[in-house]
């Protein structure tokens, strides 16, 4: 049962309750065997916390390396660089910088290592600046006390009660189907939602894909029975991502169509029969229909033939039933995937599909703006240590310590000024819980077990944040709170330490709000237009590519980009629906360009067609060089509608599947990128005059 938006619901308390019991366990074993600091176990806990079970080994796995390569990193830092602190602060702040850009560079589940390299350095080597002879025994006793936290998570994750990704996964998948349907059914329908919400459906679907993708990569630390369909799982991810695009072509050429009364009664009972056959459940598929919706998609199609490029609605009419095969392909490419995932006994071996796709699907990785994340949490470090330096606050390395892990856990965000705001805040909430804690109930605590009560009370509830969408931002609460209440073996209350402490917190974090808002003032706009120019270098680029190859990394890459400017259009759009479209449109146009660079190849290279190609092609890498250049948008230019008008004037004289191909690609070029053009109007000389009267109505 998902947890409401204010409520914890039955998996939120069951994760609560054991990281708490894993986290006590944690302390423990870390008082018994004597470590150093035993807090820093009960806090590895939280740090790798995660109600799904596959997740927390994913992170525990790289959790460990992590720890240990910022563990090694100090040992050589902190020693031969003891005597300049200004350099050691350097170092120190350019070596979380550079683990930062990896991590953030590095969207799989591998780029936690990196991550943790970073902070790991800072929670070790801050706290040994004053001791540096004790480099080595520090950095043995906190990776021991990490790597003895983060055990006994997954040990408790794994074994009490576990919550296997598959189902979560499952769940998520039909959601999205559903989701997929319903854009479907709208795209066939005369009375289908506005534009603005089909806008916002689309970007919410491309967002979900990016989240399915992460729970697809955790199967690999799964034990549920998806974990061997994990090929199968994201075979049907492609197919579900790749259908956004098909759904709003679909949905462009018959709204042109209908506009233009050139919606045959044929065609309308095809839309319908589809309509019917998306409806059904899975389940309750009539077998067969698939191929009878082909054989009528194919009978249309005959008919047509010779006339499709003899007028606008025709050519309308030949892109919509290509644009109907690819959706009943790919959706019985996903009723196969789904018989074989759910096959009794386990999943079974992967069905032959008819959909190709990328064997390696690419994501969106860029440079500049990981670069960007580790030079601002450089600047922030070097700045909270100057401070730290020249007061000379003896607690001033605990203020570097959590600037350093604020700024982690908000590296990857578009823009984390607002999550380090609610970080701000959780670090308040544990000062005053450690102050009650330290003051009022643990001297209270005379054994383990009245320590476990005591601490229970606040540890569970705080647990619970993290599994209410509400309050999110507070998941770290519990994490600042076994930092600032430092439960040693011992108890020993001291007002000074822990106000130094609280102020200390309250600095770090506040000098990462502050700087980040200042030197990033506009973090989120800065990453959407970015990745629009990246959406526009890849379609000049495919446009000079004259290559088909393209078609299916540009389908990856503009998918992925979709859902990482889901988020950043919510927070920085009002209407954000006009970049969702735009950003779907620009996906088709480069489907358009690939499929005109690979019907080059079956044209001789001196034929009228293929110049024309040409022309269209140089016109379309020039427009989109240009947009990347100017940074927004840019119209169009005349020049390129006369380019594609005159390729279709000369498609006239091929014929066979390379001509339907090219009309198919051209009109969706006009379309897309012409939106308010008059319909193309074909040579006179082959034009009836009934045609131009339907075309002139569809004009006006």
């Amino acid at each position: 049962m998902e947890a409401s938006r204010f409520l914890p619901g039955p998996d939120g308390w069951l994760y609560a309750i054991k990281m708490f019991a894993a986290a006590m366990l944690a302390l423990y074993i870390a008082q018994a065997v004597g470590l150093d600091r035993p807090y820093w176990a009960l806090t590895s806990v939280y740090i790798v916390a995660n109600p799904l079970s596959g997740a927390v080994r994913s992170k525990a796995v790289f959790r460990l390396i992590g720890t240990v390569i910022g563990a090694a990193a100090m040992v050589v830092l902190v020693p031969n660089l003891i005597n300049a602190p200004e350099l050691l602060s350097l170092a120190i702040a350019l070596w979380i910088g550079g683990c930062l850009y990896l991590a953030v560079l590095d969207r799989t589940p591998r780029g936690y290592t990196f991550m943790l390299a970073g902070y790991t350095a800072a929670l070790i080597g801050f706290p040994i600046v004053g001791a540096p002879d004790t480099a080595w025994d520090t950095a043995v006793s906190r990776v021991e006390e990490i790597c003895l936290g983060i055990l006994c998570a997954t040990f408790v994750s794994s074994v009490v009660l576990p919550r296997p990704v598959g189902p979560v996964l499952s769940a998520r998948l039909v959601a999205w189907r559903k989701g997929a349907d319903r854009l479907a059914l709208d795209a066939l329908s005369a009375n289908g939602a506005s534009e603005a919400e089909i806008g916002r459906a689309r970007l919410g679907l491309a967002a979900d894909a990016v989240e399915l993708a992460t729970l697809t990569r955790l199967l690999a630390y799964d034990t549920s029975v998806l974990h061997t369909a994990m090929p199968m799982v994201a075979a049907l991810e492609q197919r579900f991502v790749i259908l956004l695009p098909v759904l709003a072509a679909i949905r462009a050429r018959l709204a042109d169509l209908r506009e233009l009364n050139g919606v045959t009664p044929s065609l309308a009972a095809l839309l319908e029969r589809l309509g019917a056959w998306i409806s059904a459940e899975p389940d309750r598929v009539v077998p067969g229909e698939a191929a009878a919706l082909r054989a009528e998609v194919a009978r249309i199609e005959a008919g047509a033939d010779g006339h499709i490029w003899s007028d606008w609605p025709g050519m309308l009419r030949e892109s919509v039933l290509v644009r109907l095969y690819e959706l009943i392909d790919l959706r019985e490419d996903f009723l196969a995937l789904r018989a074989a995932i759910l096959a009794p006994g386990g999943p079974g071996h992967m069905p032959r599909l008819l959909v190709r796709m990328a064997d390696r699907p690419r994501i969106h990785r860029d440079h500049f703006m990981a670069a960007l994340r580790g030079v601002v949490v450089a600047v922030v470090l070097l700045a909270t240590c100057t401070f730290w330096i020249a007061t000379g606050w003896p607690d001033g390395g605990l203020a570097a310590e959590l600037c350093a892990v604020a700024c982690c856990f908000t590296a990857a965000l578009d823009d984390p000024v607002p999550s380090l705001r609610g970080l701000s805040i959780a670090v308040l909430l544990a000062a005053i819980f450690a102050a009650i804690g330290e003051f009022v109930t643990l001297p209270l605590a005379t054994n383990f077990e009245m320590l476990t009560l005591a601490m229970g009370a606040f540890f569970i509830p705080a647990g619970l944040l993290a599994t209410i969408p509400a309050t999110q931002k507070l998941a770290a609460l519990p994490i600042f709170a076994g930092t600032l209440l430092a439960v040693q073996e011992s108890y020993a209350a001291d007002f000074a330490a822990w106000a130094n402490g609280t102020c200390a917190a309250l600095l770090g974090v506040g000098m990462a709000v502050a700087l980040s808002a200042i030197l990033v003032p506009a973090g989120a706009v800065l990453s959407l237009r970015r990745r629009l120019r990246a959406n526009w270098a890849d379609l000049a680029a495919a446009a000079r590519s004259r290559s088909s190859g393209e078609r299916l990394q540009l389908a990856d890459l503009f998918l992925d980009r979709m859902g990482l400017l889901a988020p950043a259009l919510a927070a920085t759009v009002p209407d954000e629906q006009v970049a969702g479209v735009a950003a779907m449109a620009d996906l088709r146009v480069g489907f358009n360009l690939a499929d005109l660079g690979g019907a080059l190849h079956d044209l001789p290279r001196a034929s009228p067609l293929a110049g024309a190609l040409d022309a269209v092609l140089d016109e379309a890498a020039a427009h989109y060089s240009e947009r990347v250049a100017r940074d927004w948008a840019v119209v169009p230019p005349a020049t390129m509608l006369h380019a594609i008008d005159r390729a279709l004037d000369q498609v006239r004289d091929v014929q066979g599947d390379t001509a339907r191909g090219i009309v198919r690609a051209l009109v969706g070029l006009r379309r897309n990128l012409f939106r308010s053009a008059a319909p193309y109007r074909p040579p006179a000389s082959v034009e009836l005059p009934m045609m131009a009267d339907a075309l002139e109505g569809g004009a006006a």
